[in-house]
């Protein structure tokens, strides 16, 4: 069906609510696209920063742990070293369960690296650690003081150090995980842009061919008048229309030819006359 079948209230109406059609759904596109682009960001910047906390607690934790441990190896007092040792099995537990989690938020594998690097030292120091637990029991207290000084001190700075890198990793990922929001947030501005500019592109292209599907009549009307003003009556004007512009294009052309045969008959009659 061509668009002159149509009315043009019609025309008008389908326009209009063609526009507002068009306005709605991409307002409602737009804040749909919006919400999910930020919930995205907070998602992934909410894990950073979980990551990175409970890496920071881990190493909070075990240097706490570490401190008592050291107390522990160098008392003679069996008080003493059972209360610490007490308090550090707590501590140990909140750290196999930080740990836990921690592991299974290490998707990266630069992550995973870091923290290969932070179990390889876990490992020798818990070996360490053991030696020095032997010479206490043993009451070998000079070789437990050699072996905090010589090897657990050393190998316990390598765990915090480790334990320090993977947090940074972490703190940096939040970092880039806000980075990489605001950018996918400024895309995401820039394409609800291009949307508005197509549908008031659109809107423009359909005004204008709308504008042409009125004025285009309207100037034939006005030919035909003038051809009629000046006394040309066979002037006509071919078209197909059927909306209200197609009907006064067809009375016009009733009205030349109902003149021209007014004119005829006054004419014959003129001349029968005369």
């Amino acid at each position: 069906m061509k668009l002159f079948q149509f009315t043009v209230a019609r025309k008008l109406w389908a326009l209009v609510i063609g526009l507002l059609a068009g306005m709605l759904l991409l307002v409602a596109g737009s804040l749909a696209y919006s919400k999910r682009v930020d919930e995205g960001i907070l998602t992934a910047v909410v894990e950073a920063q979980t990551a990175a906390a409970q890496a920071r607690e881990w190493r909070i934790l075990t240097q706490m742990s570490m401190d008592r441990f050291m107390a522990a190896s160098m008392s003679k007092e069996e008080n003493l070293v059972e209360h610490q040792y007490k308090a550090m099995a707590g501590l140990i537990a909140s750290i196999n369960e930080l740990r836990g989690k921690v592991l299974a938020q290490a998707h990266t594998q630069e992550a995973k690296s870091l923290m290969a690097d932070v179990n390889t030292h876990r490992d020798a120091l818990f070996a360490v650690n053991k030696e020095v637990d032997q010479a206490r029991q043993a009451k070998d207290f000079e070789r437990s003081q050699k072996l905090v000084d010589e090897r657990l001190n050393p190998m316990a700075q390598k765990y915090y150090a480790a334990l320090d890198a993977y947090v940074l990793l972490q703190e940096r990922y939040q970092v880039q995980a806000l980075a990489k929001g605001e950018s996918i947030r400024s895309k995401a501005y820039a394409a609800i842009a291009v949307a508005c500019g197509l549908i008031m592109l659109l809107g423009l292209v359909t005004g204008l061919l709308l504008m042409r599907s009125i004025t285009q009549p309207l100037l034939k009307a006005v030919e035909l008048a003038d051809a009629i003003a000046e006394g040309d009556l066979s002037f006509r004007i071919g078209h197909d229309r059927e909306d209200e512009l197609g009907r006064l294009l067809k009375s016009l052309n009733a009205m030349a030819e109902r003149l021209r045969s007014v004119v005829g008959q006054v004419r014959t009659g003129v001349e029968s006359v005369s």
